[in-house]
């Protein structure tokens, strides 16, 4: 039944109301019966209260988070990404891109110079003329786009430094002397043929 002062609930058989202290007449109606009877304002806060559910308060929305394979995956495609980079600058600055190459200068009266790097540290030079054809072995050293080449003729020590130059994505070594060196043999013979000279 309820306090017909303020609509409190309250245990049937109760004399005076806990909350407001009125007295509670015997004909006060029980908590499960109709609430006619009461004033509207006070069946509705009667209503609210017994059947009003409890809201936690400050309830926030659970944050997804990623697990953790799908953040093993993004770190290592993060990782993949450094190495990649990492590669290309070394390629690009310190990295050997003299092995396994061979260069080639050709003049218009048929002599060849051909310059073979063949692995990281060994090299020849093979020249073929009308007065000499012979090959001599030695090593070569890169600092950069220049490369060193280190041999010995008739017991003397030679060193070449050759500097390497990209152009259109195609790369020629230039001698001291100014001479142009090839990749391709038919590129060398056509630069002579157009220069009159050596291939420069």
């Amino acid at each position: 039944m309820f306090c017909p002062n303020c609509g409190t609930q309250l245990t049937d058989g109760a004399r005076f109301c806990a909350k407001c202290g009125a007295q509670i007449s015997a004909t006060a109606q029980p908590a499960n019966q109709n609430y006619g009877t009461m004033p509207q304002n006070m069946q509705q806060n009667a209503m609210q209260n017994q059947y009003a559910s409890p809201q936690p308060a400050n309830q926030q929305m659970p944050v997804a988070r990623p697990s953790k394979k799908r953040m093993g995956i993004i770190i290592g495609a993060i990782a993949g990404a450094v190495v990649v980079v990492a590669l290309v600058v070394i390629m690009s600055f310190g990295g050997n891109s003299f092995k396994g190459t061979t260069w080639y200068s050709v003049s218009n009266d048929g002599e060849e110079d051909i310059v073979s790097f063949i692995d990281d540290e060994n090299a020849s030079i093979t020249v073929n003329s009308q007065l000499l054809d012979t090959t001599v072995s030695g090593t070569y050293k890169v600092d950069g786009n220049k490369v060193t080449l280190s041999y010995s003729v008739l017991g003397t020590s030679e060193n070449w430094v050759l500097t390497k130059t990209t152009t259109d994505g195609k790369s020629t070594l230039t001698t001291p002397e100014g001479d142009l060196l090839y990749q391709d043999e038919a590129t060398a013979k056509a630069a002579a043929s157009a220069s009159g000279g050596i291939a420069s």
